[in-house]
């Protein structure tokens, strides 16, 4: 049971990297909310940081990434055009304005941190 557990939990982490990395490189290419969407709730809940998943897709993804444009996208979101989200049965709906706040801040705080 605890190596199925374990086997479980690691595909889990392997998946959760892949999509972080997905959507790192995403929005800085396109404007869908969903991108940004899921990028809140991976890191809301840290399932994984913003200096990992900007080193994961850098490392994934070379010279194609653009750290700066990626940090540019997460704080704009003037030329996304469909903020709808489907939610999952019984999943608690996320306020639009709490998800830019946070990216928002996020953007905030990596720039200050990394000067």
């Amino acid at each position: 049971m605890f190596k199925l557990k374990r086997k479980i939990m690691s595909k889990l982490y392997t998946d959760i990297f892949d999509l972080a990395t997905a959507k790192v490189y995403a929005v800085g290419r396109r404007s869908v909310w969903r991108d940004y969407f899921d990028l809140y709730f991976i890191l809301k809940n840290n399932y994984i940081g913003l200096d990992e998943s900007l080193l994961m897709t850098e490392t994934r993804y070379g010279s194609v990434f653009s750290q700066k444009l990626f940090m540019e996208q997460l704080a704009y979101f003037g030329d996304i055009k469909d903020f709808s989200i489907e939610y999952g049965l019984g999943q608690k709906k996320i306020d639009l304005d709490e998800v830019k706040s946070y990216l928002l801040k996020v953007v905030k705080n990596y720039s200050q941190s990394h000067v």
